[in-house]
C-alpha cells in the first residue's frame, strides 16, 4: 500500500511540476534547440532524460509518448519537425538511442541539433544489462545470419563493426559476452560515423555524472546552451557505480573492450582540454 501511495503521490508530483513548467514556458516563448541523448543500453541516458526534465527551460519527449515514438523509434521528419515547430522550450530533448546509428543524418537534417553521447564503464552495462534482458545471444548470431531481419540493431554497421561480429559471436558465448560485444557495437559508432570530430556532439561519461554531478551537469548544459540550476542534480545517485564484480570474458573481447574504454577516455580527456579555455556560462536559477 505505501509503495503505491509513493507511486501516485510522485505521479501527482510530476504532473504538477510539469504543468507548471509548460505555462511558464508557454510567458518565456523561446526558439528551441533540438537535443538528443544517446548511447549504448543501460549507460545512464534514462537518467540524463530526468536531469533535463527538472529544468525550467527544457521539453522532455520520453520514449513513453506515442506522438513521437512507436516501438521506442522517432516517427518521421515530418512529425519531429511538427513537434519541434511547436515547443516553447530554450531546448526539446529526445531518446532516440535505438537509432543512435543514423545520428550524421539528423545532424544533418536538424542544423541546430546537440547530441548528448552517454558511455559507461563496460563491466557495469553488461551487469545490468543480464539482469534486465536475456536475449542479446541470439540478436547477435540473427545479426551475421541474415542482418536484414536483425531489426534496428543491425543497421548500418561498419566493417570494424561486422568484424567483431565475425570474430567473437558464437553459439557458445555466454550472455555477459554478448551484451560486452554490443556495447563494443554501439560505441563503435561514435567514432566511425566521425562524431568524435563534431561540434555538436558531446561525450558524456556516466561515472563523471554521478560523482561530480553539479560539475558535468553544468558542462552539459553549457553545451546545450542552456541556463544552469544545481537543483537539476538533486536524483542523481551514486548506488549503481561498480557495485558489481567484473563480468568474465573471452580475451579476445575483453582486448576489444579493453581498446574501446582507451579511446573512449582519450576523447574525454581531449574534450576536457578544450573545455578549460572556453568562457563559462552563468549559473542560472
Amino acid at each position: 500500500m505505501n509503495e503505491l501511495l509513493n507511486t501516485t503521490w510522485k505521479r501527482a508530483h510530476q504532473w504538477q511540476w510539469r504543468t507548471r513548467r509548460r505555462l511558464y514556458q508557454q510567458r518565456h516563448p523561446q526558439t528551441t534547440t533540438p537535443v538528443f541523448v544517446v548511447g549504448a543500453q543501460r549507460s545512464g541516458t534514462s537518467m540524463m532524460l530526468r536531469v533535463f526534465d527538472l529544468s525550467w527551460h527544457a521539453q522532455v519527449a520520453h520514449t513513453g509518448d506515442k506522438r513521437i515514438y512507436q516501438n521506442g523509434l522517432l516517427r518521421s521528419h515530418d512529425i519531429l519537425h511538427s513537434f519541434l515547430y511547436q515547443s516553447k522550450a530554450r531546448l526539446t530533448v529526445f531518446k532516440p538511442m535505438n537509432q543512435l546509428q543514423w545520428s550524421q543524418d539528423y545532424l544533418k537534417l536538424y542544423p541546430e541539433l546537440k547530441i548528448i553521447w552517454m558511455v559507461r564503464s563496460m563491466p557495469d552495462v553488461v551487469n545490468s544489462c543480464v539482469r534486465k534482458w536475456n536475449s542479446m545471444r541470439e540478436v547477435l548470431l540473427n545479426i551475421l545470419k541474415d542482418s536484414g531481419t536483425a531489426g534496428w540493431q543491425a543497421e548500418n554497421l561498419f566493417p570494424s563493426q561486422l568484424d567483431l561480429l565475425k570474430q567473437t559471436v558464437h553459439e557458445g558465448m555466454t550472455l555477459e559476452e554478448a551484451y560486452a560485444v554490443f556495447w563494443c557495437v554501439r560505441n563503435l559508432f561514435y567514432f566511425e560515423l566521425g562524431l568524435n570530430e563534431h561540434p555538436q556532439v558531446k561525450l558524456v561519461p556516466y561515472e563523471e555524472i554521478v560523482r561530480r554531478p553539479i560539475e558535468t551537469t553544468q558542462a552539459i548544459f553549457e553545451f546545450a546552451d542552456c541556463p544552469f540550476d544545481p537543483q537539476v542534480t538533486r536524483e542523481i545517485f551514486t548506488s549503481s557505480v561498480g557495485k558489481n564484480p567484473q563480468p568474465q570474458l573471452s580475451s579476445e573481447i575483453q582486448q576489444a573492450c579493453d581498446l574501446l574504454t582507451e579511446r573512449l577516455q582519450t576523447q574525454v580527456n581531449q574534450q576536457k582540454r578544450c573545455r578549460k579555455f572556453q568562457p563559462r556560462s552563468t549559473v542560472l536559477a
